[in-house]
C-alpha cells in the first residue's frame, strides 16, 4: 500500500514542510495516508522525501491537478444541466412549451414567445443568483 498520495500544487502554503524555505511560487500538497495529514514541499524536498526523481514529483503533481480540474469541470457540468432544466421547465411553464421540427423543446421559440431572451429571463431565477 502506497503511504504517500499527490494532491497537486498548492499557491496558498508557499512553505516548506521540510526546509522551511518560504514565499516559493508553489508547493507539492502530499497527503501522508499513514499520519493522515497534508505535507507542503518544494518539488526537491519533496523528491527526497519521497526517494523519487524530479520528474516523478512532477508527473505525479500534474497528474493530481489534472484530475482536480477534471472533476471541478465534471461537477460544474452537473450544476449546468441542472440549471437547463429547471430553465426549460420555467419557459414550459410560461408558454405551455414549443417544440421544433424534430418534435424537441425549442428554447430559442419559447424564448421569442416572451418577448425574447431578456424579456425571458426577467421573471427567472437562476440557482447561482
Amino acid at each position: 500500500m502506497k503511504r504517500y498520495t499527490y494532491l497537486g500544487t498548492s499557491d496558498e502554503v508557499t512553505t516548506c514542510d521540510c526546509c522551511g524555505k518560504s514565499e516559493l511560487k508553489s508547493t507539492v500538497a502530499i497527503s501522508d495516508d499513514e499520519q493522515g495529514e497534508t505535507l507542503y514541499f518544494g518539488s526537491t524536498c519533496a523528491a527526497k522525501a519521497l526517494k523519487v526523481q524530479l520528474a516523478d514529483v512532477k508527473r505525479g503533481t500534474a497528474a493530481a491537478d489534472r484530475a482536480k480540474e477534471e472533476a471541478k469541470r465534471a461537477a460544474q457540468e452537473v450544476l449546468y444541466r441542472a440549471e437547463m432544466v429547471r430553465w426549460k421547465a420555467y419557459l414550459v411553464e410560461k408558454t405551455g412549451g414549443l417544440y421544433d421540427f424534430k418534435g424537441e423543446l425549442c428554447i430559442f421559440s419559447m424564448c421569442q414567445a416572451l418577448g425574447g431572451f431578456k424579456a425571458a429571463r426577467e421573471g427567472y431565477t437562476p440557482w447561482a443568483a
